[in-house]
């Protein structure tokens, strides 16, 4: 099971890294634009995903999908199991200072 962390970077677009120990597959939508699939490897980071907010999907799941804001940094870490279906949790880190 994966967690979402997420917390507020200045002067930068959406970033993604992986900080699991298995590859992750990740879908991005933007509205009105082709979804974006990429497989990210362990430690990988993706930079300026998008610059005016998109939808992060987990795994090709829609029941896992994360509503990212401007220059939201988000990280896929590993963690328990939430239900039977739903794997992963958004945590805003910006909040949590």
């Amino acid at each position: 099971a994966l967690l979402i962390a997420s917390s507020l970077a200045a002067d930068a677009k959406i970033s993604i890294t992986n900080r699991d120990t298995k590859d992750q597959k990740i879908t991005i939508v933007i509205e009105g634009q082709a979804n974006q699939d990429q497989v990210l490897k362990p430690e990988q980071v993706v930079e300026q995903v998008c610059d005016k907010g998109c939808i992060l999907r987990l795994n090709d799941s829609e029941d896992d999908e994360y509503q990212l804001e401007a220059n939201d940094v988000v990280s896929i870490e590993e963690t328990k199991p939430i239900s039977r279906l739903k794997r992963w949790i958004v945590v805003d880190e910006a909040a949590k200072a």
